[in-house]
Parts: C-alpha cells; structure tokens; sequence
C-alpha cells in the first residue's frame, strides 16, 4: 500500500517534533518510516494511524534527546544526529593525529639536518599563510550559511565546534604557535610542529562541513 502525500507530511511534522529538524537525516528517516508502515499496513489488518505508533515506537531510542561531550553547547537532540556527528569527530580526529604525525616527522627530520633555521622560517611562513586562508573560508562559510535555509547535520556541527577553530587559527597566524628550534637543532621541539598541524588540518575538516552542506542544499534544488 502505498502512502498518501498527507500521510508522508505526517511522518515528517512527528519527526521535527521530535527534534529531527536536519533535512539530510530527516529524509532519510522519512524513507525508511514510510516504508516500514507500509509493510505494515500490507501484511496487517492495521490503521495508518496504529501503523505509524508502532514504527515511532521501534525508532523511540534513535530519536531520544541526547548530548555529546565532544560538541560545544549542544542541547539536546535526537541521538542519530549525535551519532552521527561523534562519527564525522572521530574521523577527522584520526586523520588529524596520522597525518599531523607524519608530517612532524618529516619535518623533524629535515631541520635537524639543516644546515641553519632558514627552513622554519619557510614553513612558518607558510604555516601563517594556511591559517589566515582557513580563517577567512569559515568565516565566508559561516556567513553564506547564515543566508541558507536548510538545516543538515553537517551545518549543525560546523556551527557548534567550526568557528571555534579560528582561536586556534588566530593563534598561528599571529605566531603564538608556531614551529620552533632551539639553537641548537638536536633540541628541536617535536610538538611545536605537531599541534599547529592538527589545528590546520581540523580547520580544513569543517570548513569541508560548510561544502557539504552546500552540495546538499544543491541536490534538494535540484529535485
């Protein structure tokens, strides 16, 4: 049997009250509950009506009001969207650590065999340069998000930890971090490559949330 228009505007308005106000997951939530009824309604003598309880029913712990440590000043939401964004964290958080490791390696490397700090002042500078670039994508990101109608997941958490980078960016573009070698390049100080790294690299990660966002609105005008 399948859904009437009206019954699908149902399921949405249950999810938003809900709190699933992000449209990437909203919709496809409202595929998998519209089809789920649906077998419901084909294999039992039920109402749309008692149909729709029971799959709310079965979806209650997914949509249950939840937080994370891990995002800033989030109130409660529905747990798939926590789920999801702790996911999107733990990602990048890998990817920031292995290649920030890498490349403070790498770089460990050539300074101590350098045969002065010309090569820190190089990096630094490039250092500066990635920085103030990254700040100024989030804060267009943020402003053209600002002017969006959709709501996704991926604009919640750029909103919620995003601009928070720019502190950390703002911190190397004005060389509070940055790379260092004492006079002697033997001393060198492994994290003073590494932190910066992983801050510029996690930077780059939100600013991918806005473009993700961006695509996803496309895709909805696009259909």
């Amino acid at each position: 049997m399948q859904l009437t228009t009206e019954q699908i505007d149902l399921i949405e308005k249950t999810l938003v009250l809900n709190g699933l106000i992000y449209d990437d997951l909203k919709l496809e939530v409202i595929d998998h509950i519209a089809t789920e009824i649906e077998v419901l309604l084909n294999k039992n003598n039920t109402s749309f009506d008692e149909a729709l309880v029971a799959v709310f029913t079965d979806w209650q712990e997914q949509l249950r009001p939840s937080t994370s440590m891990w995002i800033w000043g989030t109130n409660p939401i529905p747990k798939m969207v926590i789920l999801k964004c702790n996911k999107m964290m733990l990602d990048v958080f890998k990817m920031s650590l292995s290649l920030g490791l890498v490349f403070a390696i790498i770089v460990t490397v050539l300074i101590k065999n350098a045969a002065n700090n010309e090569i820190i002042d190089n990096l630094n500078t490039v250092l500066k340069g990635c920085a103030i670039t990254a700040i100024v994508f989030l804060l267009l990101a943020k402003y053209k998000l600002l002017k969006s109608k959709q709501y996704s997941s991926f604009r919640y958490l750029f909103d919620r930890n995003g601009l928070i980078q720019i502190f950390n960016l703002i911190a190397i573009a004005a060389g509070i971090l940055q790379f260092k070698a004492n006079e002697e390049l033997s001393n060198f100080n492994f994290m003073t490559i590494f932190l910066p790294v992983v801050m510029i690299i996690a930077s780059g990660f939100y600013a991918m949330l806005a473009v993700k966002h961006f695509q996803f609105e496309k895709k909805l005008k696009i259909q």
